[in-house]
């Protein structure tokens, strides 16, 4: 779900996967988003700041609590370790405690989880025991949209975005999604990934 910008669109259903029944998915109303970002790439840090900057999204350090205060306050909010500086090879300590705070804030039920980076994702899916993600489209090319099947955060709208990818409003963008449904056009179709 990160990495190759076009992996959404390369995705084809086999001929077993269209013959599969369709996955009950929960309706989700419309409500905050929560944006868990691990990529110190200056790209994403641009993306994070129209973020703030546009949207009024709060960005904190991964640890503290106020993220589930802040969604339970109906407010989307950023878990980020984008502008803090930390020791070279910690890498995956960094996406651990990125993980352990999108599984505590997901309690609170946002709407939708936007994960950049691929070991924040694949940790963060781990954590919340993700089955599988039903892609329903694309953000914007290369950052795919869906729902989460199974575990505690069963039926949130997601987006995966790799670390540098994407336009400069690829995750003002995605909160349109997140928070609401609202992908831009009708690019999506059903799909899922295990």
């Amino acid at each position: 779900l990160c990495g190759s910008g076009g992996v959404a669109r390369e995705l084809r259903p086999t001929s077993r996967e269209e013959h599969q029944p369709p996955i009950d998915m929960p309706t989700q109303e419309s409500g905050p988003a929560l944006l868990v970002v691990g990529s110190l790439h200056e790209k994403t840090a641009e993306q994070l700041r129209m973020a703030e900057s546009l949207r009024g999204i709060p960005l904190i350090s991964p640890g503290i609590e106020s993220a589930g205060e802040v969604l339970g306050r109906r407010r989307s909010i950023g878990i980020t370790s984008t502008f803090d500086s930390y020791v070279e090879d910690e890498e995956a300590a960094v996406a651990r405690s990125l993980a352990d705070s999108a599984t505590r804030a997901v309690e609170q039920r946002p709407a939708g989880l936007l994960l950049c980076g691929g070991d924040v994702a694949a940790e963060a899916c781990r954590k919340l025991r993700v089955a599988e993600v039903r892609l329903v489209g694309e953000v914007e090319p290369g950052v795919p949209a869906g729902h989460i099947v199974d575990g505690p955060a069963n039926g949130l709208r997601i987006v995966t975005k790799a670390c540098g990818f994407g336009s400069p409003n690829a995750i003002v963008a995605s909160l349109s999604y997140l928070e609401d449904g609202t992908l831009p056009g009708d690019r999506g179709r059903q799909s899922s990934i295990k």
